[in-house]
């Protein structure tokens, strides 16, 4: 939540904050970024993991507790949610879920209008959530 508002500088994935989420993945200026930011983030809490800034990579079987389709998962506060682009036939963008609200869930997500924003998201929209902050399989 304390990243909230932070923008790229020219709209072009760049600016100091941005740019520190995508080297934290080892990238420069210029890339895609909300995987980088989720990932930044878990950082900052203290999780090792998902360092990566590929947003299908943060959804491994393990990791997967919700997928379109399948609801027999609870999504809760704190798990990755994934969206997919068909165009590009996988998930292409992340953030975090902040909370649930009916049908529809309030979402933190970077690289939105060139931004870290907070906004709401229908559940449908999802592809898949992934918990990051339990043991894989304890959930």
């Amino acid at each position: 939540m304390a990243e909230l508002g932070v923008r790229e500088a020219t709209g072009r994935n760049d600016g100091t904050r941005v740019e520190e989420y995508l080297h934290y993945c080892g990238l420069g200026p210029g890339h895609a970024w909300c995987a980088a930011y989720v990932s930044w983030c878990f950082g900052k809490a203290g999780y090792p993991q998902p360092r990566n800034p590929w947003s299908p990579a943060l959804f491994p079987a393990s990791r997967t507790v919700w997928t379109k389709g399948d609801h027999t998962g609870a999504i809760r506060q704190g798990d990755v949610f994934g969206i997919y682009y068909p165009s590009l036939k996988r998930i292409a963008h992340v953030g975090f879920v902040d909370r649930i609200d009916g049908d529809w869930l309030v979402i933190v997500e970077g690289n939105a209008d060139n931004r870290v924003r907070r906004k709401r998201r229908p559940i449908g929209s999802l592809h898949a959530v992934a918990d990051w902050l339990s043991d894989p399989g304890t959930r």
